[in-house]
């Protein structure tokens, strides 16, 4: 993927130049895929001996980096999320089929002998059509049983949803999210604060994110650090410039005429 900010580097290039760095993005996701024939790998290393093409590619690496990144991270997370809830469709399989036999084991010691209607033939035999009497109190009939074991049920319904209105705090609560890593870029803003103070707090414009990767494309993680401390000890620099990264940009071009 692309991001339509990065495109504006391509402004000040001319249509050669446009086209080598286009020429490297394809041979550089070429040289990532499994497929065989062509040195991806070989041209676009020649591609990065040029200067230019360089700069301008720097910033596209880094954001191709990072969406790889976030796209193996969503493997991962969904990879454990289907684990996770296929455990839990199975314990829940299992949570029903205990209940389901328990209720059939309950039936069958209620009624061991057989149905309602062999009972009824066997209390009733004559076919009496006076309603059967509550053997506990001969002054209440079954059906005065099943009323208030009714309204139990009811009761016991009413109870547990005013609990889980009030607020049941036996009820899980979610885990609070992962708090996110600190970027590279993020890294290095707090070390610069922390170990380069003049440089922190006297330049105006000092390196935005997309800044940050063009610099880190070119040179490497050491060799940064290196160009900060050396300007924490020039106190005219301050004086003569007010951006970080153009003044980095130039300390390294002149490096590189130097070599």
């Amino acid at each position: 993927m692309i991001y339509t900010d990065l495109l504006s580097s391509l402004d000040e290039l001319n249509d050669e130049q446009v086209g080598k760095v286009f020429r490297a993005i394809r041979a550089y996701h070429m040289s990532h895929s499994e497929g065989e024939g062509r040195d991806w790998k070989a041209e676009f290393d020649g591609l990065m001996n040029d200067f230019v093409t360089r700069i301008v590619f720097a910033p596209f690496r880094a954001s191709f980096e990072r969406d790889a990144e976030k796209y193996r991270s969503i493997v991962e997370r969904n990879r454990k999320n289907g684990k996770n809830g296929s455990s839990k469709k199975e314990t829940t399989q299992e949570t029903q089929e205990a209940i389901v036999g328990s209720a059939t084991t309950q039936e069958s010691q209620v009624n061991p002998v057989g149905s309602m209607e062999t009972q009824e033939s066997q209390v009733n035999p004559v076919g009496s059509t006076e309603t059967q009497k509550n053997p506990k109190n001969p002054n209440r009939t079954d059906n005065d049983n099943d009323n208030d074991n009714d309204n139990d049920k009811y009761k016991e319904k009413l109870s547990y949803e005013s609990t889980k209105k009030d607020g049941d705090v036996s009820s899980p609560t979610p885990a609070p999210a992962p708090e996110r890593p600190p970027t590279p870029y993020e890294n290095f803003m707090s070390w610069m604060k922390d170990n380069a103070p003049e440089v922190y707090r006297n330049f105006g414009h000092k390196m935005t994110q997309t800044e940050y990767d063009r610099i880190r494309g070119i040179i490497d993680k050491a060799a940064l650090v290196d160009y900060v401390l050396a300007m924490e000890n020039r106190k005219d620099l301050v004086k003569k410039y007010s951006s970080l990264y153009l003044t980095l940009r130039n300390w390294i071009r002149r490096d590189e005429k130097k070599s």
